[in-house]
């Protein structure tokens, strides 16, 4: 069996239990506990010689690049969170394409690596939601971690598959998930 392990890098005001108390104009005036937090999870990492994929927002790596580059250098995967943490079902199709190709971008710049996979901030992508997939090809998306199994109150596909799967639509677009 393979297993892996990914690891959201965001901070605790940027979940979506604090949107309200926290929205992204609020964030720069906050007390960041990322370093702390990233350091100590690296060490246990290498402690137990694991590689993880590290699903990253934007904003985290356009105003801390050095944590996402120190990521990225300790052999870890770099995948988009998005860049601000939005709610992939509260998003049009131009504005989650803006928002994913911004947190590419910022990604890119800290860590020099290729964003292939991304997961969406509290697991908001919906089955219904067919032009995400268009959208993760478009910008060179190879797979998502957004689809989650479960029932639950603001997100979750209950009859999503536990296992890796792909999605193929048309004769050019497959994502895998899982």
């Amino acid at each position: 069996m393979v297993n892996a392990l990914t690891v959201d890098l965001e901070d605790y005001f940027q979940v979506q239990a604090f949107a309200d108390l926290y929205p992204p104009s609020e964030w720069d005036s906050q007390r960041t506990r990322l370093l702390g937090n990233v350091i100590r999870t690296l060490q246990i990492l290498e402690e137990y010689e694991t590689r993880a994929t590290f699903f990253v927002l934007g904003w985290v790596a356009e105003k801390f690049p050095e944590i996402v580059s120190v990521v990225a250098e300790r052999g870890h995967e770099i995948g988009s969170h998005s860049q601000l943490h939005r709610l992939v079902y509260e998003l049009d199709r131009d504005e989650f394409k803006l928002d994913l190709e911004t947190s590419i971008r910022h990604i890119k710049a800290a860590a020099d690596v290729e964003v292939r996979g991304f997961r969406a901030p509290s697991f908001s992508i919906r089955a219904d939601m067919e032009w995400v997939w268009e959208v993760f090809s478009e910008c060179g998306i190879a797979y998502d971690s957004s689809i989650f199994p479960v029932k639950h109150d603001t997100y979750g596909s209950q009859g999503a598959p536990r296992y890796p799967y792909r999605i193929e639509i048309g004769d050019d677009i497959s994502i895998r998930y899982g």
